[in-house]
C-alpha cells in the first residue's frame, strides 16, 4: 500500500555523503559503510534519528507488522530511546497494547523533537514508555509540521503589533470599510465557485455571518457552532447537519473533469473534527502571534453598528 502523503526525506546508499534539497524534499546519500542491518528495528531507529516522522507510513507498517518484532526489540533494549518511541507510536497509532513490561527507568524522551517539529504547547508524560507525548493532535488528526526556516519566521510574526500599526497608520474607519469590502468580495468569490453567485440573499447572509461570527465562538469547530453557522448562511432550508454525500474538489481541463481532492467519507467527519479540535487546543500559543486580537471599530457615518472584529492570528 503506497502512502498518500509523500516522503519528505529519501535516503539511499552511494559513493559519498551528500544532501540535495529540492523544495520541501530532501535526498540524503550515505556511503556504503552506513549500510543498515536488514531489520525493522534498525530501519526504524535510523528513520527516527535522521528522517521525518511519517505517521501514515508508521500506521500502515504497524498494522501489517507482527508485534513480536517490536516486543523482542523493546525487551532487548528496555531503556533505548528509539525502541521506547517505537512502542509508544505503535500503541498510539493502533490502539493495541504490546506484550512488554513498562519502561523501568531512564529519562523521558519527546515523541517529536521540539526543535524540528511543531509540537503541543503542553506535553503529557506517558509513564509506560517514559515518553513525553507532545504530538500536536490526536489519533484522529495529527499534522506533522517541520519547523523549517520559513515556518520559524512565521512563528515570530506578531499579529497584534501588525494590526496595531495598521490602525495607527490608516485609522479604524478605513480598516472597517476594508474589512467589509473584503468580506463581500470573499463571499461572492466563494459562491461563484459553488455556482451560486446569483443567490444574492445567500451571499448577503454569508457576508453578515462572517462579520458577526468570525472569531466569536469559543469552540468554532464544535458541531453546535458549525450548525449555527450553517443556519445563518443558508437561511430557510429543508435540512441542516452533516453532508452525507461524496465531496470532491476539481477543475475542468480541455473539457475533461479532473478531480484534485476527494473529501473523507462522512462517517469519518465527526472523528476528524474531534481530532482537529484537539490539535487546535494542543498547539494554542505555539507562536508569538497565536492569540485572538480584538479591534473595536467605529464607522464615521453611523451606518454600521458598533461591533468587535475578532481576528485569529496564527
Amino acid at each position: 500500500m503506497a502512502p498518500v502523503q509523500p516522503f519528505n526525506v529519501q535516503s539511499e546508499l552511494g559513493t559519498t555523503r551528500r544532501t540535495v534539497v529540492n523544495g520541501v524534499m530532501r535526498q540524503e546519500t550515505y556511503p556504503a559503510a552506513a549500510r543498515l542491518a536488514p531489520t525493522i528495528p534498525a530501519h526504524l531507529a535510523f528513520a527516527f534519528k535522521h528522517e521525518i516522522v511519517h505517521l501514515e507510513f508508521l500506521a500502515i507498517l504497524f498494522n501489517a507488522l507482527d508485534p513480536v518484532v517490536l516486543e523482542d526489540w523493546i525487551c532487548s533494549e528496555p531503556t533505548g530511546a528509539y525502541a521506547r518511541r517505537s512502542g509508544f507510536f505503535f500503541e498510539w497509532l493502533t490502539g493495541k497494547t504490546l506484550n512488554v513490561l513498562d519502561t523501568p527507568s531512564g529519562n523521558y524522551v519527546s515523541a517529536l523533537d521540539p526543535g524540528r517539529y511543531l509540537v503541543a504547547t503542553r506535553a503529557e508524560n506517558v509513564q509506560r514508555w517514559r515518553v513525553r507525548d507532545n504530538l500536536p493532535g490526536s489519533r484522529e488528526f495529527c499534522p506533522i509540521i517541520v519547523r523549517s526556516e520559513a515556518v520559524q519566521e512565521l512563528e515570530k510574526y506578531d499579529c497584534a503589533k501588525a494590526l496595531h500599526d495598521l490602525e495607527r497608520e490608516f485609522g479604524a474607519d478605513v480598516l472597517l470599510r476594508s474589512a467589509v469590502w473584503l468580506t463581500v468580495k470573499e463571499s461572492r468569490a466563494s459562491f461563484a465557485i459553488e455556482k451560486e453567485e446569483g443567490k444574492i440573499e445567500r451571499v448577503r447572509r454569508f457576508a453578515v455571518a462572517m462579520e458577526q461570527r468570525c472569531g466569536q465562538d469559543a469552540d468554532p469547530l464544535s458541531l453546535q457552532s458549525l450548525d449555527a453557522l450553517q443556519r445563518a448562511i443558508l437561511g430557510p432550508a429543508t435540512r441542516y447537519g452533516m453532508c452525507q454525500s461524496p465531496v470532491f474538489v476539481g477543475h475542468t481541463s480541455s473539457y475533461i473533469d479532473v478531480v484534485d481532492y476527494i473529501g473523507p467519507h462522512w462517517e469519518h467527519t465527526k472523528h476528524l473534527l474531534s481530532g482537529l479540535q484537539s490539535s487546535m487546543r494542543k498547539t494554542a500559543g505555539a507562536a508569538r502571534g497565536d492569540r485572538v486580537v480584538r479591534l473595536r471599530l467605529h464607522p464615521p457615518d453611523g451606518r454600521w453598528k458598533r461591533s468587535d472584529f475578532a481576528l485569529p492570528c496564527q
